[in-house]
């Protein structure tokens, strides 16, 4: 029997709010099969709030196996196949915060020895969403649209330096800065045999990649194999068959990968459970000299910053997707 700790994530909280998690393996929808999406509907559809998060809702959830010593952190908005806002990294980095400081107490009983990140519903994370996107093409003040920009992804990417291994659980819709999350802001990925993964910037949206994509996506995969990605030169399938030969990616589940991500779940469970049985003093010093040292965190930033100003200026351009009046997203 594993006792279960949530902590649904207070703003700026200096520690996790605890109550009883009954169904924390157990998803909303348990089968759905695919069909072809529109660009608006790969990016969260055309409805919601994209604010930077006052109205206190909460967009990033997370819970502690206390057993197995493994946290999961879920990407909480399911209504739009957690597309991400503004609201939701901020959210994520006050998490991030919140783990770290656990981490550093000696005596903390709280403390994850692994992480599983996680989508809530039918997706992983649809990318970035599609309002939010639109009010950053219509604003002209590029330098602006350059520093948000590289806030967003430099907070989702701030996970990277807590020094536990990190395990994705993906399935269904994993595109454009949700696919950047897979890559940058997990060790190990888990997939539905159905999922998605696309890297759609330039070609479908017109615009510079992000979520320090164009650095981490080359690292995992090599140079030639990073572009064909990034071109979209493969179907989904090949795509997915491309991660998984490389070793980027672990395919689970049934052929037609329809179990709303229950297969992913589990088996990233045993992996982030097999990992945290680990001697955790060496598994942070592993972790320091691959990703999470400063230096390595601070070239990061380097690099953030410039698809920040890439992707600003890729933006206002009159060819991106989100300055066509006409343009099908």
């Amino acid at each position: 029997m594993h006792h279960w700790r949530v902590g649904v994530l207070p703003w700026r909280a200096s520690k996790f709010k605890s109550v009883v998690f009954q169904e924390a393996l157990r998803f909303a929808a348990a089968t759905h099969s695919f069909r072809s999406l529109s660009a608006a509907e790969m990016l969260g559809g055309r409805e919601g709030d994209w604010s930077d998060g006052s109205d206190g809702r909460q967009e990033v959830a997370y819970f502690l196996d206390e057993a197995r010593q493994v946290g999961v952190i879920t990407l909480d908005a399911a209504e739009r196949r957690n597309a991400f806002t503004r609201r939701m990294a901020k959210q994520w980095r006050a998490l991030v915060d919140d783990i770290e400081a656990d981490l550093r107490r000696p005596l903390s009983k709280t403390k994850p020895r692994a992480l599983v990140i996680r989508g809530k519903g039918l997706s992983f994370c649809a990318g970035g969403h599609l309002g939010m996107l639109r009010d950053i093409a219509k604003n002209e003040d590029v330098s602006e649209n350059s520093r948000v920009l590289t806030e967003l992804y430099s907070s989702f990417l701030s996970i990277r330096r807590l020094g536990v291994p990190l395990v994705g659980a993906l399935h269904g819709h994993c595109v454009g800065g949700g696919a950047g999350i897979a890559m940058g802001c997990c060790d190990v990925r888990v997939a539905d045999r159905g999922t998605l993964l696309r890297f759609n910037f330039v070609k479908d949206l017109g615009i510079h990649p992000g979520m320090g994509t164009t650095r981490l996506l080359p690292e995992l995969v090599g140079q030639s194999a990073a572009m064909q990605l990034l071109f979209q030169l493969r179907s989904r399938e090949e795509t997915l068959a491309l991660l998984e030969s490389l070793g980027v990616v672990r395919v689970v589940g049934g052929d037609n990968g329809g179990d709303g991500g229950r297969a992913a779940f589990e088996a990233a469970m045993e992996v982030a459970a097999g990992l945290a049985r680990a001697n955790p003093a060496a598994m942070r010093s592993l972790l320091q000299t691959t990703r999470a040292s400063p230096q390595k965190m601070q070239a990061l930033e380097k690099v953030l910053e410039e698809e920040g100003r890439e992707q600003a200026r890729t933006f206002a351009s009159p060819e991106c997707s989100f300055q066509k009046e006409n343009a099908k997203l």
